[in-house]
């Protein structure tokens, strides 16, 4: 059996885990954006808010992008150290957007899913409060969701055309420029949604106080 055959299942394995991992996450923070009941963030918040396990909290999410991980790396350091070598400049690229994904997620994102998780626990069955919802449209933890993702996919970009150093660092910029635009519209639009409701419920109040009896039903 080829060594090489075996190292590059393991990195692919591991890409397929990750992005599997990544798309979770991001499904789950769809999903938190459009609820608008507690009781719905709260059954989706135990998807990416996990238990402490140390100094960090770990969700079943967490345990999946950390499993691809180590496979990623395992299968990738191993083929640059037997095929490509280090000298390459999309290798250190890929590798350093790799290697950054781990400190985001455990001390920016996680820590803000865990409390979107205690809000959502603490808070009663209804509509979201606003702490709740502040913490669901907090503008760090979307940026660096979208720039993760869109990093990935550059890194995904790196290992299929094995650019030279300028070209990848290029890439990746380019990359996570377009995670951290997507970002910004989309909290750009979270921002829209409270006045698109108050404004939707201003109209409706307006046209049943116009109907006959209105004034009567709001006594």
């Amino acid at each position: 059996m080829d060594v090489y055959n075996v190292e590059l299942f393991l990195h692919v394995t591991g890409v397929v885990i990750v992005f599997a991992g990544y798309g979770a996450l991001l499904f789950a923070t769809v999903m938190l954006r459009i609820a608008d009941r507690t009781e719905v963030v709260r059954s989706m918040a135990r998807l990416v808010a996990g238990r402490r396990v140390g100094f960090e909290y770990i969700s079943v999410i967490d345990a999946v992008v950390i499993a691809g991980s180590v496979l990623l790396i395992i299968g990738g350091v191993t083929m640059a150290a037997s095929t490509w070598g280090f000298t390459q400049g999309w290798i250190d690229v890929s590798i350093g957007m790799i290697l950054a994904l781990g400190p985001l997620g455990a001390f920016v994102v996680s820590p803000r899913l865990h409390r979107i998780s205690v809000l959502a626990a603490q808070a009663p069955d209804g509509p979201l409060s606003g702490s709740l919802r502040a913490a669901i449209v907090d503008p760090v933890l979307t940026t660096i969701l979208c720039g993760s993702t869109s990093g990935l996919i550059g890194v995904l970009f790196l290992m299929t055309n094995k650019p030279s150093l300028a070209v990848s660092v290029i890439v990746m910029i380019v990359a996570i420029g377009i995670g951290v635009v997507g970002a910004r519209l989309w909290l750009q639009r979270a921002g829209s949604e409270p006045l698109e409701a108050f404004a939707a419920e201003s109209a409706y109040t307006e046209v049943a106080q116009r109907l006959p009896g209105g004034d009567e039903d709001d006594k």
